[in-house]
């Protein structure tokens, strides 16, 4: 008689040629898989299929990325919608990082608003949210790693040894820095860097994304057509972008006149009054929630202040009420900037100032 095996080893037998079936069949489905994967990326990421999808119109699926990107609302969300559909525009994906190109839409969507249509200033204040958020959302994605961008005729803020700002202008660029005119009054108050010594900027991108840097002063010297002395700093890789604020901001120079605003009432039945006297003033920059002035008068933070103005490119009269949030002496130790948060103002005010930051009216 011819022993066989017992049943138990055939049983194992046969479950082990199971076991190497389906692991092979499982490496031959995953190959397969790769294969398609391998391809399917290649397709999607030649330069043909990337100039596709950045000029096809926007669907909904672009707004669901970009509305997650910005932390867009819903009422926001809804009216980019809107606006895409309108101006059949090509994918938001890509068409909020083009400045001009969605700067464009936009102005033509406002001028829509606001003379094509009764005028609503919730829903223009609905709008200017988005543009803002979508700016938002582009700026963060820019970066900057050193200060070769700087470019000629550029103005920069250069901050001297006690720390005071000033609006400065980059005369000359070279390839390791670039020339800036320091004011006399720095000069003779002992207050301008000494060769070799680090110094604290802030310079702009075209989009309103600001960055600090620390640079070093390189030389003082004069350029063969002028008596004048220039600075030369030095290209720096030490940059940090600058957190953006609530709202947009923009540099003017226009005169205003601003009373106090005075409690009556009690501290907790508060009454407020305007009083009559009234002060001059010159704003040097606005935004929608707040502005600087400069004065002779040093008031002292927490003043609240009644503002009359006038917005650069509108013919009108506009007042709001705001608190003084910080006040700083300027180097000649006569002139005081006021930092105002705004805690009265309308929403048409806010609009008017929105359209003339992104330059629609």
């Amino acid at each position: 008689m011819v022993e066989t095996g017992s049943l138990l080893d055939a049983r194992s037998v046969s479950f082990l040629y199971v076991f190497i079936g389906i692991v092979v069949s499982v490496l031959a489905f995953a190959a397969i898989a790769a294969v398609f994967i391998y391809r399917f990326i290649a397709r999607t990421h030649t330069k043909e299929w990337l100039e596709a999808q950045k000029n096809r119109e926007t669907k909904l699926k672009d707004i669901d990325y970009v509305a997650k990107e910005a932390g867009l609302s819903q009422l926001e969300k809804i009216r980019l919608w809107h606006i895409c559909r309108r101006y059949k525009a090509r994918n938001i994906r890509f068409l909020y990082r083009s400045v001009d190109e969605l700067n464009d839409m936009f102005k033509e969507e406002y001028v829509r608003m606001t003379t094509k249509q009764t005028r609503n200033d919730e829903k223009i204040a609905i709008f200017f949210s988005l543009r803002f958020k979508l700016e938002n959302a582009h700026n963060r994605k820019l970066t900057a790693s050193s200060t070769r961008g700087i470019k000629q005729d550029q103005t920069i803020t250069f901050y001297d040894r006690n720390n005071s700002p000033w609006q400065i202008k980059v005369v000359k660029v070279i390839e390791s820095g670039f020339y800036v005119e320091l004011p006399e009054v720095i000069d003779t108050e002992g207050k301008k860097p000494n060769p070799l010594e680090k110094v604290k900027i802030t310079f702009t991108f075209p989009s309103g994304q600001a960055f600090n840097v620390i640079t070093r002063a390189v030389r003082y010297e004069r350029f063969p057509d002028s008596e004048k002395e220039y600075l030369l700093l030095a290209n720096s890789t030490h940059i940090k972008p600058v957190v953006r604020r609530g709202a947009k901001r923009m540099n003017v120079d226009e005169e205003v006149t601003f009373a106090a605003i005075k409690n009556i009432g009690s501290k907790d039945k508060p009454i407020l009054e305007v009083q009559q006297k009234r002060y001059p003033g010159t704003m040097k920059d606005i935004s929608a929630t707040g502005c600087k002035i400069f004065c002779a008068l040093p008031i002292t933070k927490g003043q609240m202040l009644d503002i009359k103005f006038n917005i650069p490119g509108k013919e009108m009269d506009y007042e709001a009420q705001g608190r003084i949030v910080a006040t700083r002496v300027m180097p000649d130790r006569k002139t005081f900037v006021l930092h105002v948060q705004y805690i009265n103002i309308e929403q048409f005010v806010k609009n008017d100032i929105y359209s003339v930051i992104y330059g629609y009216s």
